[in-house]
């Protein structure tokens, strides 16, 4: 016998009592979900689009401001921004100024005696002199990278770049010198100094658009979102405030890089742009709001309203359904499927969600996107507030239950890029293929397997209390069961004190029955080492955060029992 200390009593175990036999941890739970790996993600945001810790009253105290005075607001941007100019080439030239004071003195052989004379003084410089040496060269040598993804050649997609010509004549904005495709619900519009460096004045010019866009949005509504993107890079309808934008960009995607520099220099200039940059939020965050709702207009204009304001209801929307509903159905297809390059999940995504996209679920997700309310957490508003900036009624969607399909009639790719479209798609199913190729190949095994053992279960005349749950977990994980916790209860009611069934029904009803789910998960963990460890790391993962001297108590009852037979 062994004992060990709840937080509610003391419990006598009994080691030789139970399951040692029966696969406890490969069958212990009945929430079963997919494995997903290297999905895309779900945000249409960078990190760099995020603000800092902004207060709502800040942000509404400074677009007031803005809209009364909207030259004065520009006029103190412009100020704060020759400010931090001047301090941060300030340190730049000042770095570059030690560096050739020090390569004249090597040069020169008089030069090289004074410098060995006045190391010998000033030696306790030499150290800090290195380390301004090291981060002007880190600035000067730091490249934008490029983005990454499949380039479109103009023949690929014709009728694309016809449009894309079209916009860009329409908006008077800069040249656009690539279009990228990437595997993300997104699109950006980018200006990048030629070879990367951020002091080359020339620049180049990007499209980037992500396959789940143009596999959803119709041809205006995904336009329609390139022009916003396209806005911000053209200055459209202000040059100065697309500069602010960009910048601001730039300089939140400097500081968070800031986080790798560990020398005293660098953390002297980590110092300065931790004082600087969140001002310059602060100060540049009301126009970057309004630069959203500018670059909305722009879509506006190009597009009409209906598209413009369709496309932002159809990206919340097919974001959401495919991330929560297109890739379970993806990855359920390892059943059957021994070859996960024979799925071409971006190729046949329109085709899938148009058969098995259900109304209700869309309207749901349109209006829980719509109920979110505009934070300070980045610069795009919500989008019930770009709606009415836009003049659309959203009340069909909101008060008479509209829905809106996450995968338009005809969609932007199957427009634009036409017979072409496996072609221009097969290096994304491809490169999906790849990435989960391992866990694919493993997960079909054991769905095999346990397909046989389900054969074999089926096709005894009577199965013991192990057997029996076995089963059950095995029709749960196949979707086969319409209320599983229904179905546990009643196995645990035909099979009294079953100890799987009741930690794992215990587990799942911690939330809405604590009382009898903790009774139930001690029941269990009474039954062996490997149960007690498995119980105790539920209830030590549930406490955790509100009740963390409990949580802790578990945490510990649950190392003391890990690695148990």
């Amino acid at each position: 016998m062994f004992s060990f200390h709840m937080p509610e009593a003391t419990v006598e175990c009994d080691p030789r009592a139970g399951l040692e036999n029966v696969g406890v941890s490969t069958f212990i739970h009945y929430n079963h979900t997919f494995q997903q790996t290297r999905l895309p993600e779900p945000s249409a945001m960078s990190d760099s689009d995020r603000s800092s810790n902004l207060s709502l009253s800040a942000v509404q105290s400074q677009e007031k401001f803005l809209r009364k005075h909207p030259i004065l607001f520009r006029a103190k941007l412009v100020l704060l921004m020759l400010f931090g100019g001047v301090l941060f080439f300030g340190f730049l030239l000042f770095s570059l100024l030690l560096f050739l004071i020090v390569v004249a003195l090597i040069l020169s052989g008089k030069g090289l005696i004074l410098l060995v004379h006045l190391l010998k003084v000033i030696w306790v410089l030499v150290f800090p002199i290195w380390g301004f040496l090291r981060i002007g060269w880190r600035m000067l040598t730091t490249r934008q990278p490029m983005p990454e993804g499949r380039w479109l050649r103009a023949g690929e997609a014709p009728a694309l770049f016809a449009r894309l010509d079209q916009m860009r004549a329409k908006m008077r904005g800069p040249k656009i010198d690539g279009v990228l495709l990437f595997p993300e619900m997104n699109a950006f519009a980018v200006s990048r100094p030629l070879g990367g460096f951020w002091f080359v004045p020339w620049r180049q010019r990007y499209i980037g658009m992500g396959v789940p866009l143009l596999q959803t949005l119709s041809e205006e509504e995904a336009l329609a979102v390139v022009a916003h993107e396209y806005g911000h890079l053209s200055g459209h309808p202000s040059r100065f405030d697309a500069f602010v934008y960009r910048l601001r960009y730039r300089l939140i995607e400097l500081w968070q890089s800031t986080n790798t520099w560990n020398d005293w220099p660098s953390r002297l200039l980590k110092r300065f742009l931790g004082w600087y940059i969140p001002r310059f939020d602060r100060s540049a965050f009301a126009l970057c709001r309004a630069s959203e709702y500018a670059a909305d207009r722009a879509s506006l204009e190009l597009v009409g309203g209906q598209p413009a304001a369709e496309a932002l209801m159809r990206v919340r929307v097919a974001d959401a359904y495919i991330d929560q509903h297109f890739w379970r159905g993806v990855f359920s297809r390892v059943k059957q499927e021994a070859d996960p390059a024979d799925v071409h999940p971006w190729q046949q995504l329109p085709t899938i969600v148009r058969q098995n996209h259900d109304d209700d679920i869309t309207t749901d997700l349109l209006r829980s996107a719509m109920q979110i309310e505009t934070d300070t957490y980045d610069t795009h508003p919500a989008l019930h507030d770009r709606l009415t900036a836009l003049a659309f009624d959203t009340t069909p969607y909101q008060q008479r239950g509209q829905a809106i399909a996450p995968v338009a009639d005809q969609t932007a790719a199957e427009a634009w890029f036409g017979d072409r479209l496996p072609e221009i798609l097969g290096s994304f199913d491809q490169q999906w293929a790849e990435q989960n190729a391992e866990w694919w190949r493993r997960q079909h095994t054991l769905e095999q397997q346990q397909q046989a053992r389900r054969n074999e279960l089926e096709g005894k005349r009577s199965l013991s209390a192990d057997e029996a749950w076995e089963l059950l977990l095995l029709r749960i994980n196949n979707d086969e069961v319409e209320d599983p916790d229904a179905e546990v209860r009643a196995f645990i009611d035909a099979h009294p004190g079953h100890p799987p069934s009741l930690l794992s029904w215990g587990r799942n009803n911690l939330n809405e029955q604590f009382d009898a789910a903790l009774a139930a998960i001690h029941q269990a963990m009474r039954s062996s080492q490997q149960l007690a460890h498995e119980g105790a790391l539920i209830l030590a993962d549930y406490f955790a955060g509100y009740d963390d001297s409990r949580s802790a108590v578990y945490r510990q009852m649950a190392d003391r029992f890990a690695g148990a037979p």
